[in-house]
């Protein structure tokens, strides 16, 4: 990694799932991520990583709409109380003030799941990418087992860098919304 993370490279496995256990394709554009069959394939990627990984599992959503409408569906559906039967849930709290809270609680749940003989393997921490625990948080050892990223994550649209590449454009004898799009086209970054 270009910052020169703590974890050797060697301990670090990206993986981009492209179907899940169904078989069915994630595909997470806009018109498909919130039909049922997609949030409901989503829910059972990580069902199933839940019951294989152990200790702490922090799973980041690209924004709080999203989570919001997929949370509510898995708690529709079940999905919730499948994945409470292997890890106690815990959610991003929406005060900065209550974050050291939920990460101790979180923490210390990790360190005794096996005491309390529920069959529960650690915990889950739902998240937002850019949210109040995305960065700046140590998620070491059992703490972050395992980082899934629900959905499509779009690097964030700063008006300046618009403006910035509009000026550009115009500089460089380039048709209209060229600059633009090719930005666009370099905005998702990742899958599942």
């Amino acid at each position: 990694m270009a910052s020169g993370h703590v974890i050797p490279p060697e301990n670090i496995l990206p993986i981009v799932l492209c179907a899940g256990p169904s078989g069915q394709q994630l595909e997470f554009t806009f018109q498909t991520r919130d039909t049922p069959q997609m949030m409901e394939e989503t829910g059972r990627v990580l069902s199933n990583l839940c019951n294989i990984v152990p200790g702490g599992v922090v799973c980041f959503f690209p924004s709080y709409e999203y989570e919001k409408r997929i949370l509510g569906h898995w708690e529709n559906t079940g999905v919730l109380q499948r994945l409470q039967s292997k890890k106690k849930i815990f959610q991003e709290p929406k005060k900065a003030s209550q974050v050291e809270q939920v990460l101790s609680d979180y923490s210390k749940c990790i360190q005794h799941c096996g005491d309390a003989g529920s069959g529960q393997t650690g915990a889950l921490l739902f998240s937002v990418v850019g949210g109040k625990m995305s960065e700046g948080i140590n998620f070491s050892d059992d703490l972050g087992r395992l980082l899934p990223l629900e959905g499509r994550l779009y690097s964030p649209c700063v008006p300046e860098s618009l403006s910035h590449m509009r000026r550009r454009g115009r500089k460089q004898d380039t048709p209209p919304g060229t600059m633009l799009q090719r930005f666009d086209r370099t905005r998702p970054v990742s899958s599942i």
